[in-house]
């Protein structure tokens, strides 16, 4: 009798330890950040000749071909328009667009890249044509020296650099052009001469709408914009000035 009740015990013990092996959840994984690696088809540019721009995104050892936006801005030094070029998918990570520089010059390419909830951008300077070394100095862009890459998860809180970003307003109308004011400080005190840019979308849209903000005041940048239909839209607002840079999300509602 001793017997079956040690017995007894004993798969009580057994089937409690299971039972508790069970119930305890497995550590998760941090989610690896995305990386994106940027380079140039030629790699020495002609002006006048066709120029592959190229962005190879992985995230650990894995290509990612899911990427749901991949854009490149580029303007020429001394210039305030902006170009936006959709990238597309060529397989095994990569993105790729054609740009042909139509003059010599020094020109600056922002990649754009939004992949698994995740984003990075980063500001590259390209040398067109043939520039000397004095020339190149006198037109290198302050905002584009120093400058690392930024990969960012969109649902993490961000502060970079003592950065605090406001976007207004929340609401507007359907078909109504809307002045978006981006209001940048750092430290508390206005950032002056920063390259502030706002990226819209919806939540059906795969492609996103960039637009360069010109600054009004010290540490205000403004952008008008015409949205042309009903409902909510993601907002993100980017600023960027050498090291510094951070952005954020906020949803505007178009009545």
């Amino acid at each position: 009798m001793k017997k079956w009740v040690y017995f007894i015990l004993c798969l009580g013990w057994l089937t409690a330890c299971s039972m508790n092996g069970k119930s305890e959840p497995a550590p998760s994984k941090p989610t690896a950040p995305i990386e994106v690696t940027f380079k140039t088809i030629p790699e020495v540019i002609q002006a006048n000749q066709p120029t592959t721009l190229q962005v190879v995104v992985k995230q650990g050892n894995d290509a990612v071909e899911d990427a749901s936006d991949v854009q490149f801005e580029v303007w020429k030094k001394g210039q305030e328009k902006h170009q936006m070029i959709p990238a597309k998918h060529q397989g095994k990570g990569v993105y790729a667009a054609e740009k042909t520089f139509d003059s010599e010059g020094i020109y600056f390419v922002t990649y754009h890249v939004t992949a698994r909830n995740m984003h990075s951008m980063k500001q590259v300077e390209l040398t067109v044509g043939e520039i000397n070394k004095n020339e190149q100095e006198e037109d290198k862009d302050p905002a584009a020296q120093n400058q690392s890459d930024h990969s960012h998860d969109h649902s993490a809180h961000h502060d970079h650099h003592g950065l605090t970003i406001q976007l207004s307003p929340t609401e507007t109308e359907k078909d109504q052009n809307t002045v978006f004011k981006i209001n940048v400080q750092h430290e508390g005190k206005p950032l002056t001469n920063a390259h502030v840019t706002l990226e819209y979308w919806t939540g059906q849209e795969k492609k996103h709408t960039y637009v360069n903000a010109k600054e009004q005041s010290a540490g205000e940048y403004v952008a008008n914009i015409k949205l042309s239909s009903s409902g909510d839209y993601h907002f993100r607002a980017h600023a960027i000035k050498g090291e510094l840079h951070d952005h954020k999300v906020i949803h505007v509602h178009v009545k």
